[in-house]
Formats: structure tokens, C-alpha cells, sequence
């Protein structure tokens, strides 16, 4: 932490071995668990936070892997290599907004005959409380902002634009 406890940040290297490692393949239309054997995944994460300062904060996280089968090297199933977050939050005394984005790059997806690339996307996200007494609050959340189509998993389109509203109580 510096700049008087305006700033925290964080990196992470990594390295992940795996054994056994299985994963969903489409043959012939069909969804089957293959075991691929020896994997491994290494890493970069960065993630900084800056605030809060006058009831704002504003945070990132970047992820970068290199991933393979061992000893093919061939990518790992449904796994991208670069992965950006970002939030912007206001949290006054009772109340609180925050807008989310998340960037995913294109990954390797299994299809019949093969594989091909699934590309990234970009999704962005809005959260609000307020707190009208200390057992009651109040929320929305409003995801997928932009009402893009995207797919997570190849086969499985992601909802457009959705919003939910509700009330929490606590005693």
C-alpha cells in the first residue's frame, strides 16, 4: 500500500501442473470427457485498486496464461490466454454504484472434426445498493449493458441485457 493508503496493488506468478486432466470434446455431435494427460498452465495476475477517495475507487486485474497438453503444447480447451477486468465504484454514506467490465480474449473450442478459435468479448456490468435501514437494503444489477452477444462456451449463447431488482433483509 502507498500513496497513504490510496493505492494497493498486487502480482502473482504461477505455474500449475496437472495430471489426469479432463476435458469436454465434441465427437459426432456428441459431448464426451477425454483425458488429455499432463497439462500445464503458467501465469501472470496483476490486480491495483486505487482509492477509495471522495467515495470513489477504481480497480483492474489483468490475467495472462500460457497453457498446454504436455508434451504437445496443443491449448487447453475453453482457457484464454488474456483475461482485463476494470470497476469504477461511488459508495457515498448509504449508497453505492459500480460499473464492471470484463474483457476475454479468444480460446481454443472443441467442435466436431476439430477445434476452432471462439472469439473474445467484452462485457459490462452495473451494480446499486442503497441501505434504507440497518436490516433493509435495496439493489439492482443490470448485466450485460451493452446487450452483446457473446458465448462463454461454444454451444452456449450468453443472456442479453438483464436486470434484476430486490430487497435484502437482514436480522
Amino acid at each position: 500500500v502507498i500513496f497513504e493508503d490510496l493505492l494497493e496493488w498486487s502480482a502473482t506468478v504461477f505455474r500449475t501442473n496437472y495430471e489426469n486432466l479432463i476435458q469436454y470434446v465434441s465427437i459426432s455431435g456428441t459431448t464426451l470427457p477425454i483425458n488429455v494427460g499432463k497439462a500445464r498452465t503458467d501465469g501472470v495476475e496483476l490486480e491495483a485498486k486505487l482509492g477509495p477517495w471522495n467515495h470513489w475507487s477504481l480497480e483492474g486485474s489483468y490475467t495472462n496464461l500460457a497453457h498446454g497438453s504436455r508434451p504437445s503444447e496443443e491449448e487447453l480447451l475453453r482457457v484464454p490466454n488474456n483475461t482485463a477486468g476494470m470497476a469504477v465504484s461511488f459508495a457515498p454514506a448509504k449508497w453505492e454504484v459500480r460499473l464492471d467490465g470484463l474483457l476475454v480474449s479468444s480460446r481454443e473450442e472443441s467442435v466436431t472434426g476439430g477445434r476452432n478459435k471462439q472469439e473474445g468479448y467484452f462485457k459490462l456490468d452495473f451494480y446499486g445498493k442503497y441501505q434504507f435501514k440497518d436490516w433493509l437494503r435495496g439493489f439492482v444489477r443490470v448485466e450485460n449493458l451493452t446487450n452483446r452477444n457473446y458465448r462463454e462456451i461454444l454451444g452456449f449463447d450468453a443472456p442479453g441485457l438483464t436486470a434484476t431488482v430486490g430487497m435484502t433483509v437482514e436480522k
